[in-house]
């Protein structure tokens, strides 16, 4: 009786593995439509089969749910990765758009002529090259991802007015626009974000005053406005519960470097080319969390504080500082990360 027993809980064992095996094949195979969508959007796009690296491969005895640049969720399409297929023409495709199921799209690095389809409003995150900004970008409500760093946008050939096209897109989490040129007299607006996470507008021309409401963003953890000359703020006092980690103004930036600033996690931490001319606080021997450091080209006057707890710290940089004192080996003491110092 036991052996019987034995012999029927391997046999119940033994069908559960093979019922959890046939879930999983089935959750990970592409459906009949996506899969037939997936091929008339390739049948209607412009590309060069010798350099393709994914459409050329998508073909009618493959799951589509394993090609190269389509990710699957319970065998519907949930994102497509087009990226450096050198597609030329247009997106202007209606099977692309009846993917019900599309949340992400990554079209970078194509030639794409043509208007982008106001469909695009259906996606959850967005990176784009050489877009048409002014057509397309202020319907895209649900947005909460949006990547365009270094694709040159503008309006009609002059810089992107960012406040006209970006301000009523507030549930966005994360904003890079680098390396563009961009117009726009005020950024208060990103301040409204109730979701802000990451704001990178590096090397994009801004100029004016930048809005101290910004920095005061409890869920803002990255902040990158670094390399935009004509750009100059006052660093204010943070919120106390403030998540920030990765802070990089390296502009003309005035104010005081309190002690709040160093109770956040800083892992990046830089603030060269600014017009610091105080003391520097003891406790910034205090952030525990750093990684990169710049402090250069300030006119910070006071002794050089120990660095000794940030085990993590691979640069420094103090160029250019008129620090008093002597800079003895206890300063960089146990700090063996540390590959880079200026």
């Amino acid at each position: 009786m036991r052996i019987h027993q034995i012999f029927f809980n391997i046999f119940i064992l033994l069908c559960l593995i093979n019922l959890n095996i046939n879930i999983d094949v089935a959750t990970c195979h592409c459906l009949d439509h996506p899969q037939f969508m997936l091929l008339h959007l390739k049948d209607n796009l412009v590309f060069n089969p010798a350099t393709s690296k994914k459409l050329v491969h998508w073909n009618h005895s493959g799951n589509c749910c394993q090609w190269n640049g389509v990710t699957c969720s319970m065998g519907h399409v949930i994102g497509l990765d087009l990226s450096e297929e050198f597609i030329s023409g247009g997106l202007n495709n209606s099977s692309l758009f009846k993917l019900k199921y599309l949340q992400n799209l990554n079209p970078a690095y194509n030639d794409f002529n043509s208007s982008i389809p106001l469909e695009f409003d259906k996606l959850k995150s967005l990176r784009l090259q050489n877009p048409n900004i002014g057509m397309f970008l202020q319907n895209l409500t649900k947005l909460t991802k949006l990547y365009l760093n270094g694709v040159r946008v503008s309006a009609e050939g002059k810089k992107w007015p960012i406040d006209s096209s970006l301000a009523t897109l507030e549930e966005l989490s994360v904003v890079q626009l680098n390396l563009n040129n961009i117009s726009s007299p005020e950024q208060e607006f990103f301040a409204n974000f109730s979701n802000l996470n990451v704001l990178e507008l590096s090397s994009c021309r801004l100029s004016g005053h930048f809005p101290n409401g910004i920095f005061q963003m409890q869920t803002l953890s990255v902040i990158d406005i670094s390399n935009n000359r004509d750009l100059h703020g006052v660093l204010p006092n943070f919120l106390q519960h403030a998540i920030l980690h990765t802070m990089n103004l390296s502009n003309k930036f005035l104010g005081e470097i309190t002690r709040f600033c160093f109770q956040f996690k800083l892992s990046i931490f830089d603030l060269s080319n600014c017009q610091f001319i105080e003391t520097l606080l003891i406790s910034m021997s205090e952030i525990t969390q750093l990684v990169h450091m710049d402090l250069s080209f300030n006119k910070f006057t006071s002794p050089l504080p120990s660095f000794k707890m940030a085990k993590n710290l691979r640069y420094l940089s103090l160029l250019h500082k008129n620090l008093i004192g002597s800079i003895h080996a206890a300063h960089f003491e146990g700090l063996e990360n540390l590959l880079n110092i200026n």
